[in-house]
């Protein structure tokens, strides 16, 4: 029989990342950084304007919803060719 004494503890050509450097090569990372960014701006040069209360919230995401219709179609047109 084998002894468990002899296997290495692991690989050495497998090159070790941290985990820093594995959310940094996620692709989602940019979109979200993204929209973090974009709030903060909108944050601070309209935030009195009534863009983060109940009614703002509302006039955005309609108008935002019939967007997304718009590319998802036009996305499923480009994925059909």
């Amino acid at each position: 029989m084998s002894d468990m004494a002899d296997a290495p503890a692991s690989d050495e050509r497998i090159k070790q990342t941290s985990a820093l450097r594995k959310a940094l090569i996620r692709p989602e990372l940019g979109g979200i950084c993204g929209t973090v960014i974009v709030f903060v701006l909108f944050a601070i040069f309209a935030g009195d304007s009534g863009m983060f209360n109940s009614q703002g919230i509302l006039n955005w995401s309609i108008v935002s919803a019939q967007f997304m219709i718009i590319a998802v179609g036009a996305c499923l047109l480009m994925i059909a060719g």
